[in-house]
């Protein structure tokens, strides 16, 4: 359990919701207000305290200050809690309006209008401190720079759509409907950023407070430069829906659609995707294999073809100037930006064939919904590192194809259930859910591509032939039985050749939703285990060059490496009679120890690529919904109570000791499985609801 003093959320909502119909007119709306503020220390404060060792009594040094701390490489966590802060507020309107018009029985018309307005600020400070301790014996200078720095971004996002709806019977049994309709999509961002080093008056936090401002390309607290820019994307679309209906028992459906993107090149920014489908339920087209046992029964299957621009951001594909540094006098200039897009990028496709079964047995208290899909997906968008020589960081491209194989299984079981709308009832929902995909192709000139390697011995990899994404990184250097090559003082040495150490994707997903209702009362789950995938952990890595692993903690004398071998006869050639049983790693003592674990073992990320295996409840809730006849005098037509927790229990394998919980990876997308210190621990919250209409 994690607390830190002067830690908060606060967040306010407000909801409202109308509609009104005026002969064949009907108007429906709904607008969400929603303001947030966030307090916390800076995620600096995690990571001095990982660097801690197990012994220290932190506690004690709550008021002892920096010149008290118990080292001279640190500075106190406490004076960091309050002194390292980050400020966060965000104000978000949402409104939805539905625009309706029966032209006719048969056809009518639509518009459907969602538009969101954020505004978010958000600022971090460090107070200045000054190192008067004159640190020796290997001590550091623990002076900090006294900085704040403040970006606001608003953002207007707006998604409209007009659909022309028919609803005919062609036939006898032969029902029609149809869609016609247009999409847009406008997304505007705009960021303003100020700050600087040094306060003219301590403690006043303003851009204006500021002896030193920002210069244009200076890293901030932010996290590099502060922005002050503005893009925007827009995509156009025109779409058509055909479902075909026979005697409420089989039924066709077809799409098309086309759109236009703005962040490919002009002449080329059109892409067209169709999707085609058929459905059949025998239990209505043939009613005597229904029974007590049987009462439902549909079969499915699907094809579709859908392109994707998400990936690519605004103006990715042009020229931009980024401001350079070193410059003399101090002058600015332009220079050609290091992060490039390939001008004839093309959208990324994804085919899809899918089929699918679904099930109702004993009057639907068992449930079983069953599909199996296979996708290929070509033109991947991908961000690409690219070699040092060329003098660019990375490249956003089209980079290979993939293939994608899975299924998904919903078993529905109803144990309980009673004739009482508020007797006893006990429902769940179980789901198991596995898909592999494998890179079929990557480029016409290379077998792999690198996706986000911010460490030499670890990065996230496509490779050909290889599952999606792919954890590579290096090994200590191995004989031909699997063995660490020791040499005489119990060192390994590090394999250059980088190596496959797992995979970011499980092989399985098993979730389970829950209920249990009883005279009102309702207690609800959520909960899922996946297992068969790996990430990296920096907080292991941090963890072990300050000795608070368990493998440093058992090893402080030195010890016969494990699994390792020796060339005891000289040969060169290690034979299997001559794995390691007294070549000592850390023979000479702790400083020896150190030696090993700072530049051999946390160098070699097969040591710090562990099991990403999890089971987490991310949700439960408790209810009580009051009978109707005991509000009937309110003037309310439903009232509800309820105590929800949002992620309440995580356990990790046996492996993760609570290092890192591995979805809070650098990133969601391609290069997720990399877990840095830059982000707490997994976080539960608790609330109260109160849910009432009229």
């Amino acid at each position: 359990f994690i607390s830190i003093k002067n830690d908060g959320l606060k967040r306010n909502a407000v909801l409202f919701k109308a509609g009104k119909k005026i002969g064949k007119f009907s108007l429906e709306g709904n607008f969400n207000y929603i303001t947030t503020r966030v307090k916390q220390a800076q995620s600096g404060l995690y990571t001095e305290l990982l660097d801690t060792p197990s012994n220290v009594p932190v506690k004690r040094f709550e008021f002892s200050g920096n010149e008290g701390h118990w080292n001279t490489y640190n500075l106190n966590p406490y004076w960091l809690r309050d002194n390292q802060r980050e400020l966060f507020s965000s104000s978000l309107f949402a409104s939805i309006l539905t625009l309706d018009y029966e032209i006719n029985k048969n056809i009518s018309v639509k518009y459907l209008s969602n538009l969101r307005l954020n505004m978010t600020d958000d600022s971090a400070y460090n107070n200045a401190y000054q190192d008067r301790t004159n640190p020796t014996f290997g001590g550091l200078d623990a002076s900090v720079i006294g900085e704040f720095a403040t970006e606001t971004t608003f953002r207007r996002r707006y998604y409209g759509d007009l659909f022309v709806n028919f609803n005919y019977e062609l036939a006898k049994n032969l029902t029609f409907t149809g869609i016609l309709g247009n999409n847009m999509q406008d997304d505007y961002t705009k960021n303003n950023g100020a700050g600087g080093q040094n306060f003219a008056v301590p403690g006043v936090y303003n851009a204006n407070n500021m002896l030193s401002p920002y210069t244009p390309t200076q890293a901030t607290l932010l996290g590099g430069a502060l922005r002050n820019n503005s893009f925007q994307t827009r995509k156009l679309g025109v779409f058509a829906n055909i479902d075909l209906g026979y005697k409420e028992f089989i039924f066709l459906n077809a799409t098309a659609r086309n759109d236009w993107s703005s962040v490919f090149k002009k002449s080329d920014n059109s892409f067209f995707y169709p999707s085609i489908g058929m459905s059949f339920i025998p239990t209505k087209a043939f009613e005597s294999i229904k029974g007590k046992v049987l009462n439902y029964m549909k079969l499915s299957a699907s094809y579709s073809n859908v392109g994707n621009d998400t990936a690519i951001g605004a103006y990715r594909i042009n020229q931009l100037g980024n401001l350079g540094v070193g410059y003399p006098f101090g002058q600015n200039s332009y220079v050609q930006q290091l992060i490039q897009g390939d001008i004839n990028i093309a959208p990324e496709f994804v085919a899809t064939k899918e089929v699918a079964a679904s099930f109702g047995f004993f009057n639907d208290r068992i449930t079983l919904d069953a599909s199996y899909y296979q996708s290929t997906t070509t033109d991947l968008i991908t961000d690409v590192t690219l070699p040092s020589p060329t003098g660019f960081i990375r490249i956003l491209k089209n980079a290979g194809n993939m293939e994608t194989n899975g299924y998904e299984i919903d078993l529905g079981f109803t144990p309980i259930k009673s004739q009482d709308p508020r007797g006893f009832r006990w429902e769940n929902k179980l789901n198991f859910t596995k898909y592999k995909s494998i890179v079929t192709k990557v480029s016409n000139d290379s077998k792999q591509v690198s996706l986000r390697q911010p460490f030499n011995f670890v990065g996230i990899f496509a490779e050909e032939g290889q599952e999606f994404p792919l954890i590579k990184g290096t090994t200590f250097l191995k004989d031909d039985f699997g063995r660490a090559i020791l040499n005489a003082a119990g060192l390994p040495s590090i394999d250059p050749q980088q190596k496959i150490l797992g995979k970011v994707n499980p092989d399985y997903i098993l979730g389970l939703n829950t209920s249990i209702a009883y005279k009102g009362f309702r207690l609800s789950a959520t909960m899922d285990y996946r297992t068969g995938h790996q990430f990296f952990s920096n907080a292991k890595r941090s963890l072990t060059q300050t000795g608070n692993t368990l493998e440093t903690a058992a090893n402080r004398t030195g010890f016969i490496m494990p699994n390792s071998s020796f060339d005891y006869n000289g040969d060169g050639i290690l034979q299997a009679n001559e794995a390691n049983t007294n070549v000592v790693t850390g023979a000479a003592g702790v400083p020896s120890i150190i030696g090993y674990y700072n530049n051999f073992y946390v160098n070699a990320g097969e040591n710090l690529v562990i099991d990403a295996t999890a089971f987490k409840v991310r949700e439960a809730t408790l209810s009580y919904s009051f009978a109707k006849d005991a509000i009937q005098r309110t003037g309310l037509n439903s009232l509800t109570v309820s105590i929800n927790a949002r992620n309440p229990i995580n356990i990790f394998s046996k492996q993760n000791r609570n290092y890192n919980d591995p979805e809070t990876s650098e990133t969601t997308g391609n290069a997720g499985g990399l877990a840095f210190n830059d982000r707490y621990p997994a976080q539960s919250s608790y609330g109260f609801a109160l849910n009432l209409t009229f």
